[in-house]
């Protein structure tokens, strides 16, 4: 059970009500025309976020709309609720982490419904980490980032909203250019994307309203969906004679609170007790079969089991070496008439292991060979002794005549004794 109050200006033409409404029933009274969009899942709400912080602040000042119906009502109206961030010094901030559960994607269009002072210098909200920084301006209306050390750049058009009127901003950043529509206008302004601008923080960046942002807020939005620049004001922000089709807290997508009173739009919501259980609905159909599991850790060794029963013999080995004991061989055998083993029936041949024997007598010499092949011609040898006299020669030839000699009788003896001497 839900309280339900009008959160009018006190004004006799919107009087305070109160009335108890079931949240079912709600949702049952609201007509298909002003049903929340569908696809809300990835809406980033920074008001929401931010609504329990901005609600203890006590802020709360009329927004776009002074009267506007109802979403469950055809007779019932009341103003648009928003936050006069001028009025407050407070910091307002969160992490990446909880706006951005899947980060900051690299496309996207930011919605905001505000309302910015003439002497306003400030920038709406700042993304900041130790290194870089990135933020929202809307006069004039750009992002800046900056980085240690680097040149700021900036994705923006000219636009200057300073102007203490209520806008309805729908500003898309695309990948290679950036895109305004204003008030629901079709889009006026269209710049290229700066290359250095690329954005990347860590989930547990900070997220902050700026505290000297002079101005007020209504509604801040960002959707991953660059398409839908045209479809902020039928989504999101309709005209004062339209209830307010997205209502986070009735499409599920609300923040769990700690206070019992929070702000959805334009509807104060009060919690009251907690109802009685309901009974147990149906069972769902099952679910799709999951991803495998990681592998469990290894098992203690369990006990020893029971042997198992005899398998069946295995296939025949490989022939082994021979052994020490009787071999066999085969042979084919024509007859022998020696003694010993003789043939026997398919050849085989049983011979028992030996081992060497003596050394046998020496057998007798054999006869010559034939003779070899001359051999090749020796050294020269040395100078041999002097042989012995060979036999007397033949008698030679008779000589010449020798000259006539001298008469002398001792000559002639000697010449004498010469011729009869005798041979050896």
């Amino acid at each position: 059970m839900f309280w339900l109050r009008k959160t009018g200006s006190g004004s006799s033409a919107l009087p305070h009500f109160s009335f108890s409404l079931q949240i079912e029933d709600i949702k049952n009274t609201i007509s298909e025309e002003i049903q929340p969009s569908a696809d809300t899942d990835n809406v980033v709400d920074f008001v929401q976020e931010f609504q329990l912080s901005l609600s203890e602040l006590n802020i709360e000042t009329t927004g776009l709309c002074e009267s506007r119906p109802l979403p469950f009502s055809d007779d019932q109206r009341a103003r648009d609720v928003a936050y006069d961030l001028s009025s407050t010094n407070a910091i307002i901030n969160t992490t990446v982490d909880s706006l951005f559960p899947n980060g900051i994607p690299d496309e996207f269009v930011l919605f905001t419904t505000v309302k910015v002072e003439p002497d306003n210098t400030a920038d709406l909200f700042t993304i900041i980490d130790g290194e870089q920084s990135l933020s929202f301006s809307l006069n004039p209306v750009e992002f800046e980032y900056r980085r240690r050390g680097k040149v700021p750049v900036r994705a923006g058009v000219d636009d200057n909203l300073a102007d203490g009127k209520w806008h309805r901003v729908a500003f898309a950043v695309r990948k290679k250019h950036v895109l305004l529509s204003l008030d629901c206008a079709k889009p006026k302004e269209h710049n290229r994307r700066p290359k250095g601008f690329q954005p990347s923080f860590g989930q547990d960046s900070v997220v902050r309203l700026d505290e000297q942002f002079k101005g007020s807020l209504q509604q801040l939005l960002i959707v991953p969906d660059v398409f839908r620049v045209l479809s902020f004001c039928n989504d999101f922000t309709p005209d004062c004679d339209t209830p307010l089709p997205y209502a986070p807290f009735l499409s599920g997508a609300a923040q769990r609170r700690d206070s019992n009173v929070q702000v959805i739009n334009n509807v104060r919501y009060i919690k009251g007790e907690r109802g009685i259980p309901g009974p147990d609905g149906p069972s769902g159909p099952a679910g799709p079969q999951g991803e495998k599991g990681y592998d469990g850790v290894r098992g203690e060794r369990g006990s020893q089991g029971t042997p198992g029963s005899p398998g069946s013999a295995g296939p025949p080995g490989p022939p082994g070496p021979p052994g020490d004991g009787i071999y066999v061989r085969w042979s084919r055998l024509q007859g022998s008439d020696s003694k010993g083993p003789g043939p026997v029936a398919g050849g085989l041949v049983v011979e028992p292991p030996s081992v060497p024997g003596d050394p046998g007598v020496r057998g007798s010499r054999g006869q010559r060979g034939s003779p070899g092949l001359p051999g090749t011609g020796g050294e020269k040898g040395s100078q041999g002794d002097p042989g012995s006299p060979g036999p007397p020669g033949n008698q030679g030839n008779r000589g010449a005549s020798g000259r006539s000699g001298k008469s002398v009788s001792n000559q002639s003896h000697q010449i004498r004794s010469v011729h009869e001497t005798p041979s050896l």
